[in-house]
């Protein structure tokens, strides 16, 4: 049985899908005009998941940036009707493994401390806590906690 959910590079013309993806899961989404930076960023690794069958759709995406030996996830997001499904953990996966592949020796990120679909995802995969950034987050205020977690690359 084929995979439910494809995972392949963003490319700019997914902006409009992934803009309103934002407003979709997020309470303080980042605007069209800061995802389209992304696509001009070569520090910038970005990927999409898209549900599988004739009705193609946007169903998650990620972007991360690598910098000096050092990676961090930037965004990460699975809309709603996709939830529960998987498809956070493999955008995760394969993420961690391009960043990987680019040589990154530790992946950063920061998570809501009340997210704890999130929270559970990433710790599955490897992140542990190693810092707290207060009232990190808008809309509502909340801190966020950092997470991090060494690649392979590393431990080689």
């Amino acid at each position: 049985m084929a995979e439910p959910y494809r995972i392949r590079p963003a490319h700019p013309a997914d902006l409009p899908a992934i803009a309103a993806g934002e407003r979709e899961c997020f309470s303080d989404p980042w605007s069209q005009g800061s995802i389209a930076e992304l696509f001009n960023n070569e520090t910038v690794l970005g990927l999409v998941a898209e549900s599988g069958g004739s009705d193609s759709r946007l169903a998650g995406y990620v972007f991360a940036r690598a910098i000096a030996g050092e990676g961090e996830i930037l965004n990460i997001a699975v809309l709603p009707a996709d939830r529960g499904r998987g498809v956070g953990g493999q955008l995760l996966d394969r993420v961690l493994g391009d960043l990987d592949g680019r040589g990154v020796g530790s992946v950063f990120l920061e998570v809501r401390e009340s997210n704890e679909a999130a929270r559970r995802l990433y710790l599955a995969r490897g992140f542990r806590p190693v810092g707290l950034r207060t009232d990190y987050y808008r809309k509502p205020r909340e801190n966020a906690l950092v997470l991090r977690r060494e690649l392979k690359s590393t431990l080689n």
